[in-house]
């Protein structure tokens, strides 16, 4: 177990309505889980903690990559040498060779065509054709939820060009993604393929980021504006003010008509 775990300025956000309790709570949770503990979250922080977790686990599968990857190259870090010092001996013996007793060799050997590099640069084209086509097939493939969940949140070409297209960070990205496919469980939805996810999640995107930034907006208005029964208030004591100086010269009969609104 690492002795340490990242969190990311960026993460601040997505949480940040949260309320003090509420912090606290999760910030409880993010430690039983980073120390292997069970972990039950109330419904209010439930999204908020799934984000961090997602999070914690990618970071998390990278770590487990780089290590691998330096054990790989620990392993192999001698071999290469000597494989390359025999391939150079052998490259060099063999060029000599060829230049002496083949005039069409010793062309090859000084940068000419060679039959087995285009032979080579053919099958790579090949595989590399065939490798694009099955990733194709396979993303309209449908897969379970949860492999599908995966296959977005891995996609970080997706969710850069995502978060730049919609003016969004891409950890809030990951978590609309989250949100997404918490939607599709909710409508019993068990099956989708990818590139289809992918097309309907960003149609869902644009929809409800104006609808948050609709709802933001009115809550500002709401705040900076008064109620007509606030008015009729505050007017109703302007009233009485100026019948208590006995100055009536600017009220006017006529009910709601006399408000100043």
């Amino acid at each position: 177990m690492k002795d340490s775990f990242l969190i990311y300025k960026s993460f601040y956000k997505p949480i940040s309505r949260l309320s003090d309790k509420q912090l606290g709570r999760l910030f409880r949770a993010i430690f039983k889980y980073q120390l292997g503990e069970e972990v039950t979250v109330e419904e209010d922080i439930e999204m908020a903690f799934e984000f961090f977790k997602n999070q914690f686990e990618i970071d998390e599968l990278k770590y487990q990559g780089i290590v691998e990857r330096n054990r790989n190259n620990g392993r192999k870090g001698g071999n290469d040498k000597n494989s390359e010092t025999v391939k150079s001996k052998s490259s060099g013996s063999q060029t000599s060779h060829s230049t002496q007793n083949n005039p069409v060799g010793a062309k090859r050997a000084s940068g000419g065509l060679n039959d087995n590099d285009n032979d080579n640069d053919l099958k790579e084209t090949s595989l590399s054709r065939s490798k694009e086509k099955e990733e194709d097939l396979d993303k309209d493939v449908d897969k379970p939820l949860t492999e599908l969940r995966e296959e977005l949140l891995s996609n970080q070409t997706w969710i850069e060009t995502l978060s730049m297209n919609n003016h969004i960070d891409e950890n809030e990205s990951m978590l609309y993604i989250e949100a997404y496919i918490r939607k599709l469980q909710n409508e019993g939805i068990a099956r989708k393929s990818v590139s289809d996810a992918q097309q309907h999640f960003a149609r869902w995107l644009i929809i409800e980021l104006k609808r948050a930034r609709d709802e933001q907006s009115g809550i500002h208005q709401k705040t900076n504006s008064k109620t007509k029964q606030e008015r009729v208030e505050e007017f109703a004591k302007a009233i009485a003010t100026k019948l208590a100086t006995g100055d009536t010269g600017n009220i006017q009969d006529g009910g709601e008509s006399a408000l100043p609104f």
